[in-house]
């Protein structure tokens, strides 16, 4: 059902508005998870590993370096050795992701590391901090620090479900700033020896801490193996070796079993700690930055995704809000996913994906208690217009000693369309009329209003039952009721010519009981067409004669319609039978309209009526009756 929008109903809209800034309020102050982490993991998964930035070259600690070399700790000469290796191909930077915080048991192969170290001119050497406030750090030794190229921390901030998707670009320890290995790297790179300036050239929001966008696991980067280089070197494989190292970043780490603190990331649940501070490189390199929508900018999409959905949903259909929800619900994620892929934006999905749903369900309520608002609304106006219907129906007959009459009626709705009226005439004449309005409802009750209104007008002294049709037909042309007509018949009783003259426009037959033969029988087949059709229609005058015993019915096809759980009619047959019986028992009007209804209801036998009905019963009492 559709319900018209009017400018005034925004009440619905208004609490829509506020619950969905409950909803994004519960999400900023993280008083309900929404699951926004686990749908960044979600993305990157579904977009699968991409190759990582060319320039960037892991050496493995890996476990065929460690059965060929011996197991760690390894003499610190091993990467002194690396180290010269490196520096005859000119790497852009290296970093060594292992601390070196204590002495060896060798000062000779400590003051070899720091000799090459220095040689090398770029090398990034890691430093970790147990505390911000009061700083405190695991630095380098000095021989170390002083011979790196820069020292840059180590720590990960992993997200409050373990997982690392951020990494800091720089701290403050005892008023001085420290950064990143990531972003030392890139400095090297660049040549730059300014890391404020380097932080200027950053994009806002990651000036602080880079959104990593990860390439993949740790199988995303090209790799060698410790051991690889050492054997490449000793077998004077340079160009090979030049190849592999001129302007690559170089970062050596543990791979091996048992060597490396395993972190959780976006495609692995325990990957090494080696893919974290790659991945940060590769997103500083790459320049392809992961975004988050700033609040008022979450809090806005929420609302232009949600109120027009809320508005069609009110509008129209169910079916069509529920598509339009889908449809909504499908194009919003696959935007998600574009601009996750393509933009680097990670856009949210849970809370807009429950705002949606929420806002259907709200829409989808309020236009239920509108609907059931305008239903008591009209049922109490259907009421009202029933009660007055009523008025235009007779209330009752007057006994007058004349005639025998009994009626029974309902409309299928609380209005309806059958009429019926009686009519006593100067003299011991009676006239009696049953109508049907096509239709039902209110449409049907109007034009019925009308019409009983018009027969009783146009239904004068002199004037025959087919004279009176014919004054009606005209009068409900004249109303201009396009899609609605009235079948009708009228009898008028004369009891001093003991006849029935009646016209028939298009009604059901009347039923008459013939008390001589004890028979029924289907009477006035034949009539003119249905009333407010047609112009030139014409109606033919009929006549029966009657006497004392006799009596007829006439009903609406609502009652003759009426269906059992079979789906077989009552049918007219049903009803002469009825009326024989009811005739040889003689029956009063009242007594026959009652076997009537109790035999219609064991019919029915619980199944509902699909359409008013109306029937009348009028009777000629015999001469013993009268006295």
């Amino acid at each position: 059902m559709r319900v018209p929008f009017k400018a005034q109903n925004l009440q619905p809209f208004v609490w829509i508005f506020i619950f969905l800034s409950a909803l994004f309020l519960l999400d900023f102050f993280q008083a309900v998870d929404f699951r926004e982490k686990n749908a960044i993991d979600f993305r990157f998964r579904l977009r699968g590993a991409q190759p990582a930035h060319p320039d960037i070259l892991l050496v493995e600690i890996d476990d065929g370096s460690l059965k060929a070399l011996g197991q760690w700790p390894w003499p610190r000469g091993l990467y002194a050795r690396l180290l010269d290796i490196l520096a005859e191909h000119k790497p852009a930077a290296v970093f060594f992701d292992i601390l070196f915080t204590e002495a060896s048991a060798n000062p000779g192969q400590d003051q070899a590391l720091a000799d090459a170290t220095r040689k090398l001119g770029n090398v990034v050497l890691p430093f970790y901090y147990a505390s911000l406030d009061p700083f405190e750090a695991f630095f380098p030794l000095p021989i170390f620090a002083q011979a790196a190229g820069a020292t840059g921390f180590v720590n990960v901030d992993p997200d409050s479900d373990g997982v690392t998707r951020s990494l800091r670009i720089s701290i403050d320890g005892d008023g001085k700033a420290y950064y990143s290995p990531a972003f030392l790297i890139l400095g090297f790179r660049y040549r730059e020896t300014y890391p404020e300036r380097m932080i200027e050239r950053l994009p806002r929001d990651q000036q602080t801490k880079i959104r990593i966008n990860y390439p993949g696991p740790v199988s995303a980067y090209r790799r060698l193996s410790f051991q690889a280089v050492l054997q490449l070197a000793e077998t004077g494989r340079q160009a090979e070796l030049e190849e592999l190292f001129r302007n690559r970043i170089v970062i050596v780490g543990h791979t091996a079993t048992g060597t490396t603190d395993l972190r959780p990331t976006p495609f692995s649940p325990a990957d090494v700690g080696l893919s974290v501070q790659a991945a940060c490189v590769h997103t500083l390199l790459s320049g392809r930055y992961m975004h988050a929508l700033p609040p008022w900018a979450g809090f806005l999409l929420l609302q232009l995704l949600c109120l027009p959905l809320a508005w069609i949903v009110m509008q129209r259909s169910l079916r069509v809000g529920l598509t339009v929800f889908a449809a909504a619900v499908a194009g919003y994620l696959a935007l998600n996913f574009w601009m996750f892929t393509r933009t680097g934006w990670a856009l949210p999905v849970g809370v807009p994906v429950a705002g949606l749903a929420a806002t259907v369900f709200m829409a989808l309520l309020f236009k239920f208690l509108s609907i059931r608002m305008q239903g008591e609304l009209l049922s109490r106006e259907l009421e009202m217009a029933s009660k007055i219907q009523e008025t235009f129906l007779p209330g009752h007959i007057a006994e007058d000693g004349v005639l025998d009459m009994a009626w029974d009626h309902r409309f299928l709705k609380s209005v309806g369309g059958d009429l019926f009226d009686w009519v006593k005439f100067e003299g011991p004449r009676r006239g009696v009329v049953i109508g049907d309005v096509s239709g039902k409802g209110m449409p049907a009750a109007l034009y019925m209003a009308k019409a009983i209104s018009e027969f009783r007008r146009e239904n004068k002294q002199n004037r025959s039952p087919a004279e009176v049709c014919r004054a009606l037909n005209q009068a409900c042309l004249a109303g201009g009721a396009t899609g609605l007509f009235l079948t009708l018949i009228y009898a008028v009783l004369d009891p001093l010519q003991q006849k029935i003259a009646f016209a028939v426009a298009g009604h059901e037959a009347m039923i008459y009981y013939q008390a001589s033969s004890r028979t029924a029988f289907l009477a006035a087949k034949e009539g003119g067409p249905p009333l407010g059709l047609f112009e030139d229609a014409d109606y033919a005058l009929q006549e029966i004669p009657f006497a004392p015993g006799d009596f007829f019915m006439l009903i609406t096809d609502g009652l003759r319609e009426m269906r059992n759980p079979k789906g077989e009619e009552f049918g007219m047959e049903r009803l002469c039978r009825l009326a024989e019986i009811c005739g040889r028992e003689r029956r009063s009007a009242a007594e026959t309209i009652e076997r009537l209804r109790q035999a219609w209801s064991s019919f029915q036998n619980g199944t509902p009526a699909h359409d008013d009905y109306t029937v009348i019963c009028v009777r000629f009492p015999p001469v013993a009756e009268k006295s």
